[in-house]
């Protein structure tokens, strides 16, 4: 007789996932530094060189690609997710007025994601989301 494991069986797994994704996201916010930087009104706010996974925390910017608005950014989005899986894409992230963001290195990032599942797991499923239709 083949018997299933409990947690295949739980009805409450979304919830659990739920939590586990909002555990991850806290832990990585919580590693974030401190102090914000702050970006002036029309900047760009510079990817090379400086790989992070940014937080926005006052202020808006847009995602470009070539001439075109991507997406907007406002307090607590953040970006910098899917170029640590898929490397450097063409958009650059531009300043609509003063901007402060928090950041966290992608070797602190990854190093993080390591001892903590709950962080690993944020991340697929922040990068899957930028993703599906």
């Amino acid at each position: 007789m083949v018997t299933r494991s409990p947690i295949l069986n739980d009805t409450s797994l979304p919830g659990v996932a739920e939590e586990r994704l909002i555990a991850g996201k806290a832990a990585l916010l919580a590693a974030m530094q401190l102090e914000p930087h702050v970006f002036p009104s029309s900047a760009e706010i510079p990817k090379e060189g400086d790989w992070k996974v940014y937080e926005i925390v006052s202020g808006s910017a847009v995602r470009r690609r070539l001439d075109q608005i991507v997406s907007v950014l406002l307090p607590g989005d953040l970006f910098g997710v899917s170029e640590l899986f898929f490397g450097p894409s063409l958009d650059s992230i531009e300043t609509r007025e003063m901007v402060s963001v928090r950041s966290i290195s992608y070797a602190r990032v990854l190093g993080l994601a390591a001892r903590d599942a709950n962080v690993a797991m944020w991340l697929l499923c922040h990068v899957s989301q930028q993703f599906s239709p």
